[in-house]
């Protein structure tokens, strides 16, 4: 019997076999060829969670100034059974999140089923086919003792592994975007690094093609206003290098 993830309702989803692996492959480049034939950045967002799936939402339904949308957004999430039920959600038209801000279901529902600007897949594949990786990976500060933020620690083990992945397949010329709230020092001491191993892996000239990291780290605020405070609020960017 294979495995399963549960969704919060209960509603029971099989996790990906091989041949589902091909077919979703065999989508995505249909998809990306098809987008791209209608003048679209394509955009990946890597993590589905409270933060990474309004994001995927918010970036999917922005528009030019005549309506137009600007992107096309594979939302990717790891087949686990702890989370793989919210590909088969969000590609319902549904927010894999509850929040009290009405205009979620709404923009779930009009990205994915409207405008047909986002999808949801566990098929890292969908970084190979990204002009922008947007990373929205969980990293949480643990602070043992309550008012001593020395003795606090951060574990990065998981959000290595995540940019070890985007290493593995993006390409030279796609843009990283960090969003998720990071340590000072991370860009630089951590990502960039193992991109560089990983293009050199591949057989990639680092100092033809070095890897094109930005940082924007996240700033939500839960509540009825939890799409506005992604959409809205002012950012702040940095980049690794002037261009």
């Amino acid at each position: 019997m294979g495995k399963i993830s549960v969704s919060p309702e209960g509603t029971r989803y099989d996790l990906p076999d091989a041949a589902a692996d091909e077919q979703e492959i065999r989508l995505l480049k249909e998809i990306t060829a098809r987008q791209r034939s209608m003048g679209r950045k394509i955009v990946a967002v890597q993590g589905l969670g409270f933060v990474g799936a309004v994001m995927a939402a918010v970036v999917a339904d922005a528009v030019d100034k005549n309506g137009r949308p600007f992107y096309f957004v594979h939302g990717v999430q790891r087949p686990s059974t702890r989370s793989y039920w919210k590909v088969p959600v969000i590609n319902e038209g549904l927010p894999p999140v509850e929040a009290e801000d009405p205009e979620i279901p709404e923009i779930f529902s009009r990205t994915v089923k409207q405008k047909g600007t986002l999808r949801a897949t566990w098929q890292e594949y969908a970084f190979e086919l990204a002009d922008i990786v947007v990373v929205d990976i969980q990293l949480d500060a643990t602070k043992p003792v309550f008012g001593d933020a020395a003795k606090g620690y951060v574990d990065t083990e998981a959000f290595e592994k995540a940019i070890t992945v985007l290493g593995q397949h993006i390409t030279p010329e796609a843009l990283v975007l960090i969003e998720t709230t990071v340590p000072p020092g991370t860009s630089q001491h951590i990502v960039k690094p193992i991109l560089d191993r990983e293009f050199k892996k591949r057989g990639i000239d680092t100092e033809k093609h070095p890897p094109r990291i930005a940082h924007s780290y996240e700033r939500v605020m839960p509540g009825r206003n939890y799409v506005s405070s992604i959409r809205d609020f002012w950012r702040t960017y940095s980049g690794i290098d002037k261009t």
